[in-house]
């Protein structure tokens, strides 16, 4: 190639890369001038059931997960498949994302771990994500940031640390010991917002539709704590 054409060419590079990433930072803009912040200061319980499929494909239903807003807190149970975009398409404040509670580990509940802290961090989060779950969840944490890990260090490095902070851009998984009997766990306690726990066990289902699962699951529900919201 002649100097003069691959000038030319590494020009019109340098100008598609500027023009992209003017782009990505209107885009960036939008979204959070759309974005419900003022559900973090309602006093009330806001849910938003932002995926009731199955693992069954289905264009109008995400994977499970289902979002809390109390007490100045948002919480996802679950994020399958898909779910994360219903939660950003609904305007929730994706920044202010608390924690993620897993129930069980069927890809249907967990498919999108990856994009919930990836997605939240480029958002604002500006802190780890918890993740709480039954035994096993630090495998499960640890898979998605080992397969999101050259992902996070590219953003790092175009962006800078003072803008995504590194630390903020993995999760950080909690394991709930599962309760004997029918006694419960408190899972996540924070600013009112409060939720327990109690142990199931699936069973394989008869139906070609989809598995099932004899490990234990955590059922989760959110409750009112003294002088919080109500959260169930």
């Amino acid at each position: 190639m002649k100097p003069g054409r691959a000038v030319a060419v590494a020009c019109l590079v340098a100008v598609s890369l500027v023009a992209c990433d003017r782009l990505a930072d209107r885009q960036v803009e939008q979204a959070l001038t759309r974005t419900r912040t003022d559900l973090l200061k309602s006093p009330d319980l806001h849910v938003v059931l932002c995926g009731t499929g199955t693992p069954l494909p289905d264009p109008a239903r995400a994977g499970a997960c289902t979002a809390i807003i109390a007490g100045g807190e948002l919480v996802l149970v679950d994020v399958g498949p898909g779910s994360w975009e219903t939660v950003d398409l609904a305007n929730l404040p994706t920044a202010g994302v608390s924690a993620i509670l897993l129930t069980h580990f069927h890809s249907d509940h967990i498919g999108d771990l990856g994009e919930a802290v990836t997605q939240s961090w480029i958002a604002g989060r500006t802190k780890p994500l918890d993740v709480y779950g039954p035994p096993g969840v630090a495998q499960v944490v640890e898979g998605f940031d080992s397969a999101y890990a050259f992902d996070a260090a590219a953003r790092v490095a175009h962006h800078r640390e003072s803008h995504m902070p590194a630390a903020a851009g993995r999760a950080i998984a909690h394991e709930v010991a599962m309760p004997n009997g029918d006694g419960g766990a408190l899972v996540f306690d924070r600013n009112g917002c409060a939720s327990p726990c109690s142990a199931s066990t699936t069973r394989p289902s008869r139906r070609r539709s989809g598995t099932g699962s004899t490990s234990p699951v955590a059922r989760s529900s959110c409750r009112e704590t003294p002088g919080g919201a109500r959260t169930s």
